[in-house]
């Protein structure tokens, strides 16, 4: 590589980052800690360009440079010039892990923490958003009320063919416009889980959200129930959620 922007300090980083720099190449070191003097690249790299970038002091004293500078990059980023790096991301309420995860030093690139998706107040239109029981009542509302706020793709999931209430649903939310998926699976069953993934993989847009509406009546009077109709309405909620948790993580 010809540029290396470093921010390791622990023992063997800075030599390691050496090894990688090409012949005449620059080396920016933005830690504060443990790093090396210009004396010392000198002498074990003196064809390195070295920089010590004390970013903490330049966005304190002339933050118009470092402003026009993620300016220039973002407006270049956006425009498809510049690649975004090797990252991984992870919601605000997994910050915690995520941390932990940066730790270990298991990641690769940079990890992003982002916000829900309607912080914005909208959904993302290049996504797809599953909704399990999709096919009954519920479902069909959900789905209208994902496609209000914009979501791009909807896939309504189902263990039965859709219904003519059902089909009636999803004609008028394709006269509005809304891409509309229909996928049956048992989400209590495994392997039709994963087949269905892999069909939404392969078709649709990324999965970016799920809702688990599926659900299955045993009314009674509560003096009447037992903790058989308990687990008969239970079963699928519970059962499908791991599936799905499985099939998405």
């Amino acid at each position: 590589m010809d540029v290396v922007l470093n921010s390791l300090t622990s023992e063997g980083f800075i030599e390691a980052s050496l090894a990688c720099l090409a012949l005449g190449g620059r080396f920016v070191e933005l830690a504060r800690v443990d790093i090396w003097t210009e004396e010392q690249m000198a002498a074990a790299r003196p064809d390195v360009a070295y920089s010590i970038l004390m970013l903490d002091r330049l966005k304190e004293h002339d933050p118009e440079t470092p402003g026009d500078a993620l300016r220039r990059v973002a407006e270049r980023v956006g425009r498809g010039e510049i690649p975004p790096i090797l990252h991984s991301r992870w919601p605000l309420a997994e910050a915690a892990p995520a941390m932990r995860f940066m730790q270990a030093a298991r990641h690769i690139g940079k990890i992003v923490l982002t916000a829900p998706p309607l912080a914005g107040g909208r959904l993302r239109a290049d996504r797809a958003y599953l909704v399990t029981g999709g096919l009954g009542g519920i479902g069909c509302a959900l789905a209208g009320w994902l496609v209000d706020r914009g979501a791009g793709t909807i896939v309504l999931n189902g263990r039965r063919a859709p219904d003519p209430e059902a089909e009636a649903a999803i004609a008028a939310l394709r006269s509005r416009g809304a891409r509309v998926r229909v996928e049956l699976a048992d989400v209590t069953d495994r392997d039709q889980v994963a087949a269905m993934f892999e069909r939404l993989d392969r078709d649709v847009a990324p999965i970016a959200g799920v809702i688990h509406s599926v659900g299955v009546l045993a009314d009674a009077a509560l003096s009447n129930q037992t903790w058989e109709r308990f687990g008969t309405v239970l079963w699928p909620k519970a059962l499908g959620a791991w599936r799905l948790h499985r099939a998405t993580l």
